[in-house]
């Protein structure tokens, strides 16, 4: 499939309408999945959040604080400080995100199981939702000129 493209067919485009509020690049995660990598100083899962001119110690990227990638949250607060707690971790009024502030910035769900069946997606808990079988009928390449049927590609009978 070209790049963005999945599927038996490649006929699965996850990225299809998705723009990342202007401020970022969709890049394909499977089937069903999408992921935006945002522009240097904005975040959130569709890079629609930026902590500039929040008040932090200074007002750009990356606010005094630590800007290489880590397993938590990148938190900047108001008149200076920079804090790294969990992921997923509830911010007060004073504080901004402004790296890994989405539950799903570094989840990776897993593949599909066979390809009559689509991969799970990362859900705002930041855990990935179960395998979904493909509609009986479709396309599959596991065998030649094959067809799903209950989650299994199936050569058609002559």
């Amino acid at each position: 499939c070209d790049a963005g493209w999945s599927g038996p067919t490649c006929d699965q485009n996850p990225c299809a309408g998705q723009t990342c509020s202007g401020n970022g690049v969709c890049i394909s995660m499977g089937d069903t999945d999408w992921r935006c990598t945002c522009s240097t100083g904005f975040s959130g899962r569709i890079c629609d959040q930026t902590c500039n001119s929040f008040g932090c110690a200074t007002n750009s990227f990356p606010y005094s604080c630590a800007w290489w990638q880590m397993s938590t949250m990148s938190v900047c607060i108001k008149g200076g400080g920079c804090s790294y707690p969990p992921l997923g971790t509830s911010l007060g009024s004073n504080q901004c995100c402004y790296q890994n502030c989405d539950s799903c910035s570094l989840v990776t769900c897993p593949v599909a199981s066979n390809d009559c069946h689509l991969a799970g997606s990362c859900q705002t808990n930041g855990q990935c939702s179960s395998e979904t079988m493909r509609p009986n009928g479709s396309p599959c390449n596991s065998q030649p000129m094959g067809i799903c049927y209950n989650g299994v590609c199936q050569s058609p009978t002559p």
